[in-house]
């Protein structure tokens, strides 16, 4: 001041409290009450926030205002500073290395300019200061020796954990190995770099919400979306707490950032897996019922066909026949994704397969839709059911046909890979190994996460209704898992969708067996007294009258305990027994061991609407291997007793 000529000279010091005050730290001159008059605050917001001191914190620049009075931004101060003498002022920055911390305010008697060597020595004089400040404040809070502070930062970059502290300015003032690991920036290039800019990016809302927060508490905890380097999005555990003076004034943020994304990636794979098995449940127990409803439907027009005398009566009994092998087709759909999918298993060439679909593609497709295959030459041979392989195919192109209503391309690729060790991580379902792998990708409508979340849930569609059953994607599903693969599939609205099956490759020389089914002409009985077990009365009825129509004689059992009376009564005339699995009372596993007790050579025949129920399993422990999965046909049923009957006692 003496050699300056300034009348008042004081210090302040940016704070980061709601009002985002500039206090006085100390001042020299006159001051008579000058600066308690009047808050000062960087706030943009705030009228006194356009001040000179607001905006120098602001831009770390310095402000020259020659004559207060004609500077309308001052205008806050101006009565009390005419009042005093102060006729123009200077605020120069004071600055550290990652932010402007503070204020250096001289007040001039008189209007006059300022030459630029006085402002250049002036910040020269501001910046000695703040050096000095900054140092006095290291030694009087007690920060650790340079040694203690270099083992603390050995110790932090050994953690797996980003930990990185951040000024109240949100720029980066420490950043440890692990930040360098998980976000891809070194520190050198993070250090100064604002945290919004270098982490969050557009998730501007979630970023201020956890401020606040921390700011109101003094710490807060959350799941938040980060970006890296290379713009890879992350899922973070982060864990902020603010950091404080011996005064208790907040000056920092530490952060400990955990990246969680693999591990979210596996846990939303986990709940979805337990989502399909609860659902798969459910399925199952309505399938059963279903099929009760559905097997006397069956086998009654399996039976008045044999009695039809006119044209008529042949077109209704097919149009039943249609109808309701169409809800057991329903059914076995719900059963394969609820159960796991059996079937024959040979060697199949998929590019046969493949070409297979392709014809089913041109002669049934819309012509505005292009189908494309891309099938490597040497693509290896999988085992498995080609018929079921065909509706994987079949399912996902009329998959994306329906997501090209106004045309497109459907494309097939097929080519050898070998999942590593490594690969398989990821993805709880990966086996490591050599696999084909097939991809159908459309150029149509994609789909949202949402969406990607549920497809292969049965009865999930976004179909309009009448035109999907929401089956299709789950039986793919059952049928890819029963031959130990594994399915994939990305999409994004408006960029199609690709759907990636992978089957265990078939090593070493193979060779496709044909595989065809015959019609048979259905089998006769000699007379033969057949016992049927079954609690559905309309099952019991039309088994019998089917059974009768073709040459056996039958008697019937509502439950496991009546069936065992007949059995004892009538056991050297009964020729084969037909069980129901599932029965009050008695059910049927209960009823073969007691069977088995009484007659270890009887034959057996179980029925059940479910495969894999434990009572099937358990019936096949006791050595039944005849199965008739519900609801089945009047061929069936027949094809299966003259099989039995054929068997040595």
């Amino acid at each position: 001041m003496d050699v300056g000529g300034f009348v008042l000279a004081w210090v302040g010091f940016a704070r980061n409290d709601a009002y985002k005050t500039i206090e006085p730290q100390a001042h020299a001159g006159i001051e008579s009450g000058y600066l308690a008059k009047t808050p000062i605050t960087w706030s943009e917001t705030h009228p006194n926030g356009n001040g000179p001191a607001g905006r120098v914190i602001r831009s770390g620049e310095a402000v020259v205002i020659s004559d207060l009075a004609s500077d309308e931004t001052f205008r806050p101060w101006l009565g009390e500073a005419q009042a005093r003498g102060f006729r123009g002022v200077i605020c120069l920055p004071l600055k550290e290395p990652s932010r402007t911390f503070g204020v250096l305010m001289l007040y001039l008697p008189e209007v006059r300019p300022l030459h630029a060597e006085e402002l250049h020595l002036l910040q020269e004089l501001a910046d000695d200061l703040a050096f000095g400040i900054v140092n006095h404040r290291v030694r009087v809070e007690g920060l650790r020796s340079q040694r203690a502070l270099a083992q603390q930062a050995a110790l932090l970059d050994k953690a797996t954990d980003a930990i990185f502290v951040r000024g109240l300015d949100d720029r980066i003032a420490y950043w440890n190995k692990g930040a360098e690991r998980v976000y891809g920036w070194s520190a050198a290039q993070a250090a100064g770099r604002s945290c919004h800019d270098l982490l969050h990016r557009d998730n501007g809302v979630e970023f201020r919400q956890a401020m606040e927060h921390a700011l109101a508490s003094g710490e807060w905890s959350g799941e938040l979306t980060n970006f890296t380097k290379d713009a890879r999005k992350l899922t973070i555990q982060a864990r902020w707490t603010l950091l404080r003076d011996e005064g208790g004034r907040t000056e920092a943020i530490l952060a400990i950032n955990t990246d969680v994304t693999e591990r979210k990636k596996l846990e939303a794979q986990f709940l979805r897996t337990q989502r399909m098995e609860s659902i798969g449940t459910l399925s199952s127990g309505i399938a059963h019922d279903l099929n009760n409803l559905l097997a006397p439907i069956m086998m009654s027009v399996g039976l008045l066909q044999k009695y039809a005398t006119d044209k008529e009566a042949e077109e209704i009994l097919l149009l039943i026949q249609q109808s309701a092998n169409r809800g057991a087709g329903l059914v076995q759909q719900v059963l394969s994704f609820a159960r796991g999918v059996e079937g024959i298993r040979v060697p199949v060439q998929l590019p046969k397969i493949v070409g297979e679909v392709a014809g089913i593609v041109a002669s049934t497709f819309p012509k505005n839709l292009v189908f494309r295959t891309d099938l490597a030459g040497d693509l290896a041979p999988v085992l498995g059911d080609p018929t079921q392989l065909n509706q994987v195919l079949v399912n996902l192109c009329v998959n994306a046909r329906d997501a090209m209503p106004g045309g497109g391309q459907i494309t097939i690729t097929g080519e050898n890979i070998t999942i590593h060790e490594q690969d398989a991580v990821t993805n709880p379902e990966m086996t490591p190994g050599d696999y084909v792998r097939i991809e159908v990708l459309d150029s149509g409508t994609g789909m949202t996460k949402v969406v990607i979340e549920r497809i292969f849930e049965p009865f999930f569609t976004t179909k309009e209704l009448g035109k999907g059953t929401g089956l299709g994607l789950s039986t793919v599903l059952a049928i890819v898992r029963s031959h130990a693969g594994f399915v994939n599939v990305y999409s994004e609205l408006g960029q199609g969708s690709r759907f990636t099956v992978y089957l265990p490759a078939l090593t070493g020389p193979a060779v496709e067996m044909p595989f065809r089914l015959e019609p048979v002409a259905l089998p006769r009985g000699n007379g033969e007294l057949i016992l049927v077990v079954d609690d559905e009365a309309p099952i019991l009825g039309i088994t019998r009258q089917t059974l009768e129509a073709f040459g056996y004689r039958v008697i019937t059992a509502v439950n496991g305990t009546n069936a065992i009376d007949l059995f004892a009564q009538r056991r050297a005339e009964i020729s084969v027994v037909l069980t129901d699995m599932m029965m009050p009372v008695m059910d049927g596993p209960a009823l073969i061991a007691a069977m088995l007790r009484i007659d270890p050579h009887v034959r057996i025949i179980a029925a059940s609407g479910l495969h894999a129920n434990d009572s099937v399993a358990k019936a096949g422990s006791l050595g039944i291997k005849k199965l008739l999965a519900k609801p089945y046909t009047a061929g069936a049923l027949l094809t299966t007793m003259k099989s039995v009957l054929a068997e040595d006692r």
